[in-house]
């Protein structure tokens, strides 16, 4: 039995044969799961009955796994070809490589528009609608939409829970509803998300809570309301003056009491949140370095973390800066690996570390350094805040690549799997 791959990139079709010989029933899996007799809206058979070819009209990192010794994401397709009676079987696997390539223009949306109810209460039905417009001067292909909810899940069709429908899939105007039926408190108070499938920068939000009853204020309860107002409207007032005061003095220093105004008094106030997409952004010159590609690794299966690292997860095509910006807001900390070849006077086109560093502090994010090597500070003379970043973020000293003593640095910030152990 011979079977053959057409090379996988993302947002592409592929077309995977199976070609045995005195067998003459096929059936395909993709990473152990079977897939259905009937097409479905992400794949399709050249004949319902041999089904020898499987064409899979789109592959994304959503779709599969990432490999632990590359920086990318791979598929296993099986193949198993039965006799007539199904008394012999023969089994062959595919690994599928998934590499980035751009998406094309046309399959990026004009417009996405995402439409539910604000409030809905348990036990009722839950209708959304994802309108996604593309512009009628590209060619007509076919459209994949997907809604999210809360941490990025996919909304799935369940038989009797949630069901599915499309109009015009193939149009420039895409309808996608999903009914939630009977809801339950698990889709309640969450945030939903629509997305055209190839890319996470086109999207539309809104957040769908439960309803609550309606409360019956008395003439009483309105003059005790209005007293509260007024405590409340004063309380503010004083607050408002007091905050005035404190930045006034803070703006009144340099550029050490203005981060660690930020890192020991703004950090501590805000409120955590689990709304990112991402649990930390990596900053760093070369993923290559022994340190950070130990790291990476270190923290993705030892510590369960989702990472943004730019090789790997930048939307293909989108400019650089607009990336480091989105990513950064979509990420809960930073960790920086600083080296000294990050703060030359002259910053090449690719390498865009020493600017993400100074948004991140910007943005006041929750930030870690790791140093690589010692910092020469006369490469730091105009750069300020990251002179004040080295004295007051928690820094880490250099590793040398070390498994043991970089899992000892990031149990400090991070929480192991109990069942963790280095290998």
């Amino acid at each position: 039995m011979i079977m053959t791959v057409v090379h996988a990139y993302t947002y592409r079709q592929i077309l995977l044969s199976c070609c045995p010989t005195t067998y003459s029933y096929v059936r395909w899996y993709k990473d152990g799961e079977a897939l259905e007799d009937r097409s479905g809206r992400f794949y399709g058979y050249n004949n319902d009955t041999t089904r020898e070819f499987l064409h899979y009209y789109s592959l994304d990192e959503n779709d599969c796994r990432q490999d632990s010794s590359t920086p990318f994401y791979k598929c296993i397709f099986t193949c198993d070809a039965y006799s007539t009676d199904e008394q012999e079987k023969i089994s062959h696997n595919t690994t599928v490589f998934l590499f980035q390539t751009p998406v094309p223009a046309s399959q990026y949306p004009a417009l996405v528009k995402l439409e539910a109810p604000e409030c809905v209460n348990e036990g009722d039905d839950l209708h959304i609608h994802c309108q996604v417009t593309y512009d009628e001067r590209e060619p007509q292909q076919h459209r994949q939409v997907q809604i999210l909810i809360g941490n990025n899940t996919e909304l799935k069709e369940k038989p009797g829970e949630i069901s599915h429908s499309y109009n015009d899939i193939y149009g420039h105007d895409v309808s996608f509803n999903v009914t939630i039926w009977n809801i339950s408190k698990e889709y309640l108070n969450q945030s939903y998300l629509c997305q055209a499938r190839v890319t996470s920068q086109y999207i539309d939000t809104i957040y769908i809570s439960e309803c609550l009853p309606e409360i019956t204020v008395t003439t009483e309860g309105r003059k005790l309301e209005d007293k509260l107002s007024l405590k409340a409207g004063i309380t503010l007032a004083v607050i408002i003056v007091l905050v005035t005061i404190v930045i006034a003095l803070v703006v009144r220093f340099n550029s050490y009491a203005n981060l660690w105004y930020k890192v020991f008094i703004m950090q501590r106030l805000k409120a955590a949140s689990d709304d990112y997409k991402y649990d930390a952004y990596i900053i760093y010159r070369s993923v290559i370095h022994p340190s950070v590609s130990t790291a990476i690794r270190l923290l993705e299966d030892q510590f369960n973390l989702s990472l943004c690292i730019a090789d790997r997860d930048f939307t293909p095509g989108a400019s650089t800066p607009k990336s480091i910006s989105f990513n950064l807001k979509a990420s809960d900390k930073v960790i920086a690996f600083l080296s000294n070849d990050m703060f030359e006077e002259e910053q090449k086109a690719c390498d865009w570390s020493d600017v993400s560093l100074s948004l991140s502090l910007a943005l006041n994010k929750r930030t870690i350094i790791f140093l690589l090597e010692d910092i020469d500070m006369d490469r730091l003379k105009n750069r300020k805040n990251i002179k004040a970043a080295l004295k007051i973020l928690p820094c880490v000293e250099k590793t040398n690549g070390n498994k043991e003593a970089l899992f000892k640095s990031f149990s400090k910030y991070f929480k192991a799997h109990q069942d963790s152990k280095l290998v």
